[in-house]
């Protein structure tokens, strides 16, 4: 079958399951998310009196800001490198439970 328009029996069979199991990681992802932000914002609200201190002797705003965020940058791109080998190593996993032995290449050329 031409797999140019991206349908195929698969994509019919499984979108649903597809669409839980999205919605469920989803959900499972937030709880991570919430619980980093609430430790920034502990965190900022600990440094509020160094801020507000610096700040009454005259310091600028810009300088203040970058001693704040290389957490939050760092935070970031180790969470991001993380995302990406889990997202890898999870799509070859998934692919191996493809029924009726479908291969990857099979797979990844229809689209």
């Amino acid at each position: 079958m031409p797999g140019q328009k991206g349908r195929s029996e698969l994509r019919q069979r499984f979108s649903t399951l597809l669409l839980v199991l999205m919605g469920m990681v989803g959900l499972v992802l937030q709880m991570p998310v919430r619980n980093a932000a609430n430790r920034l914002i502990g965190r900022a609200a600990a440094r509020q009196k160094e801020i507000a201190i610096r700040l009454a002797l005259g310091a600028s705003q810009f300088p203040i800001i970058p001693s704040v965020t290389p957490r939050t940058r760092y935070a970031r791109a180790r969470g991001g490198t993380l995302g990406i080998l889990v997202a890898a190593w999870t799509g070859t996993l998934l692919l191996r439970f493809l029924p009726g032995g479908i291969t990857a290449t099979c797979v990844l050329n229809t689209a």
